[in-house]
């Protein structure tokens, strides 16, 4: 005789019905049916799997659908022309997040906090290798394209590195700064602008010792130390960006030391030194027929008298 459905029941409640081998459990008082699960704590509890079959599909509240599953390889497609939400920690507790993952691995997380975190590859080729790529139209909405990577390298020296892509016909991402615990420096060979033309760094703050070359600095500098490049010649020389003070030796004879040209360097100073004892004289020329205070050169032929010139942007002037 085959055996039929059996229910029971407790105080108006529909607990159990046997089909089967499987168990149907109706809660009348909530509205709630469990498959397989006596204790359903939703509209629908199932413990096991749901299958549903070709040529149908979830329907959400939205109106949008699904009809299949993310698996590997395959595209989920999406219906509605709506925003598609994704919610982790929908009790809104702080604890959950949106984890974006491939294979076993955790490449990034976006916190309940709104932070967004790449992490390393526990496994695999990419384990100890995150970057984060940036390509597409960027700033203004024009056609301003940007592929850039900022990449934290983990090494015995952690450090963090910014490549943009070079010049070329064929750009290809160059390396152009890394910064560490106690430094940030350009990593080409090419002069790097911090800022743009007229729009630089409104105020900057330094700790300990700032080394510039050919830097321009408009506006107030204060300062609780000043050091200044200082070389000493006993030839003649030609001085150059780098340099400030120059202290000559003529004891071999005498010494020239020539000015840059003052054209495109307004403001720039020097000075130079004679040091030694002899009578030789040690000469400050200007470059070509540019002046110093209107004369094409400066002689020093006294011992510790030196001479500190400054450009105006076509000759020398001194101070």
């Amino acid at each position: 005789m085959p055996e039929y459905p059996r229910t029971a029941y407790d105080s108006g409640i529909l607990r159990k019905l046997d089909v089967d081998n499987g168990v149907l459990f109706v809660d009348s008082v909530n509205n709630r049916v469990g498959i397989n699960d006596e204790t359903p704590s939703y509209a629908l509890d199932v413990d096991g799997d749901i299958r549903i079959q070709a040529g149908h599909q979830l329907i959400f509240p939205d109106g949008s659908t699904m009809d299949t599953s993310a698996i590997i390889g395959a595209a989920t497609t999406v219906s509605a022309n709506d925003d598609v939400p994704i919610t982790a920690d929908v009790n809104t507790d702080t604890v959950g997040a949106i984890l974006f993952k491939i294979g076993p691995d955790t490449f990034a997380k976006l916190l309940n906090s709104g932070d967004f975190q790449l992490i390393d590859g526990t496994t695999g080729a990419n384990a100890n290798s995150t970057s984060l790529y940036f390509t597409g139209n960027f700033f203004d909405g024009a056609d301003h394209t940007l592929d850039a990577t900022i990449q934290l390298v983990s090494a015995a020296a952690p450090y963090l590195e910014i490549s943009v892509p070079d010049d070329g016909a064929t750009p290809a991402l160059t390396s152009v700064f890394k910064v560490t615990d106690t430094e940030i420096y350009p990593t080409t060979t090419n002069v790097v602008d911090l800022g743009l033309t007229g729009t630089r760094f409104k105020s900057a703050y330094f700790s300990g010792i700032v080394t510039t070359v050919g830097a321009t600095i408009t506006g107030e500098l204060t300062t609780a130390a000043f050091t200044t490049g200082i070389v000493s010649k006993n030839a003649n020389y030609i001085l150059t960006a780098t340099d400030y003070m120059v202290t000559v030796d003529s004891s071999g004879g005498p010494v020239t030391i020539t000015l840059p040209t003052a054209v495109g360097i307004d403001g720039r100073h020097y000075l130079v030194k004679k040091i030694s004892s002899d009578a030789n004289a040690v000469t400050l020329e200007g470059d070509g027929v540019e002046t110093i205070d209107g004369d094409l050169n400066q002689q020093m032929s006294v011992q510790w008298v030196a001479i500190e010139v400054v450009s105006d942007g076509a000759n020398w002037l001194i101070i």
